[in-house]
Protein backbone atom coordinates (compact mmCIF):
# COMPACT_ATOMS: atom_id res chain seq x y z
CA UNK A 1 0.00 0.00 0.00
CA UNK A 2 1.27 3.67 -0.69
CA UNK A 3 2.18 5.71 2.35
CA UNK A 4 -0.26 8.39 1.14
CA UNK A 5 -3.37 5.85 0.89
CA UNK A 6 -1.82 4.59 4.47
CA UNK A 7 -1.87 7.97 5.77
CA UNK A 8 -5.49 8.43 4.24
CA UNK A 9 -6.62 5.48 6.06
CA UNK A 10 -4.73 6.01 8.83
CA UNK A 11 -6.60 9.87 9.24
CA UNK A 12 -10.38 8.30 8.45
CA UNK A 13 -10.00 5.73 11.23
CA UNK A 14 -8.92 7.96 13.66
CA UNK A 15 -12.11 10.46 12.96
CA UNK A 16 -14.73 7.96 13.06
CA UNK A 17 -12.89 6.97 16.06
CA UNK A 18 -13.60 10.18 17.05
CA UNK A 19 -17.04 10.39 15.87
CA UNK A 20 -18.17 7.46 17.80
CA UNK A 21 -16.90 7.80 21.34
CA UNK A 22 -18.35 7.38 24.54
CA UNK A 23 -20.31 10.03 26.34
CA UNK A 24 -19.66 8.53 29.75
CA UNK A 25 -17.61 6.54 31.67
CA UNK A 26 -17.18 2.66 30.49
CA UNK A 27 -19.17 -0.27 32.23
CA UNK A 28 -16.48 -0.60 35.29
CA UNK A 29 -17.20 2.92 36.06
CA UNK A 30 -13.47 3.88 35.93
CA UNK A 31 -13.08 7.57 34.15
CA UNK A 32 -11.36 7.52 30.75
CA UNK A 33 -7.49 8.68 30.82
CA UNK A 34 -7.11 11.25 27.93
CA UNK A 35 -3.32 10.51 27.81
CA UNK A 36 -3.84 6.61 27.79
CA UNK A 37 -6.49 7.34 24.83
CA UNK A 38 -3.13 9.64 23.33
CA UNK A 39 -0.58 6.68 23.62
CA UNK A 40 -2.66 4.08 22.49
CA UNK A 41 -3.66 6.04 19.35
CA UNK A 42 -0.25 6.88 19.04
CA UNK A 43 0.78 3.03 18.77
CA UNK A 44 -1.90 2.37 16.39
CA UNK A 45 -0.54 4.64 14.10
CA UNK A 46 2.98 3.63 14.20
CA UNK A 47 1.23 -0.19 13.64
CA UNK A 48 -0.84 1.48 10.24
CA UNK A 49 1.62 3.09 9.00
CA UNK A 50 4.47 0.18 9.62
CA UNK A 51 1.97 -3.06 8.23
CA UNK A 52 -1.64 -1.30 6.53
CA UNK A 53 -3.18 -2.03 9.24
CA UNK A 54 -6.60 -0.79 9.73
CA UNK A 55 -7.19 1.27 13.27
CA UNK A 56 -10.12 1.13 15.30
CA UNK A 57 -11.41 3.23 18.21
CA UNK A 58 -9.16 1.74 21.08
CA UNK A 59 -10.22 0.57 24.30
CA UNK A 60 -8.53 3.28 25.92
CA UNK A 61 -10.27 6.09 24.63
CA UNK A 62 -13.79 4.90 25.96
CA UNK A 63 -15.80 7.41 27.86
CA UNK A 64 -14.07 10.53 26.59
CA UNK A 65 -16.49 12.95 24.50
CA UNK A 66 -16.24 13.50 20.64
CA UNK A 67 -14.55 16.70 21.42
CA UNK A 68 -11.72 14.91 23.58
CA UNK A 69 -11.19 12.46 20.93
CA UNK A 70 -11.08 15.24 18.25
CA UNK A 71 -8.49 17.14 19.73
CA UNK A 72 -6.29 14.18 20.53
CA UNK A 73 -6.63 12.78 17.17
CA UNK A 74 -5.40 15.88 15.85
CA UNK A 75 -2.73 15.97 17.90
CA UNK A 76 -1.04 12.66 17.42
CA UNK A 77 -1.69 13.32 13.33
CA UNK A 78 -0.02 16.19 14.21
CA UNK A 79 2.55 14.99 16.10
CA UNK A 80 3.55 11.77 13.69
CA UNK A 81 3.13 13.54 10.95
CA UNK A 82 5.87 15.91 12.01
CA UNK A 83 7.71 13.31 13.25
CA UNK A 84 7.84 11.11 9.87
CA UNK A 85 8.73 14.25 8.16
CA UNK A 86 12.19 15.12 10.34
CA UNK A 87 13.18 11.32 9.56
CA UNK A 88 12.89 11.05 6.47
Amino acid sequence: MKPLKILIAVIAALLIAAGIALYTADATGTKADPQACKAAMVQQFKDAMATGAEGKRPAECAGLSDDQLTEIASQVMEEQLGASVTEN
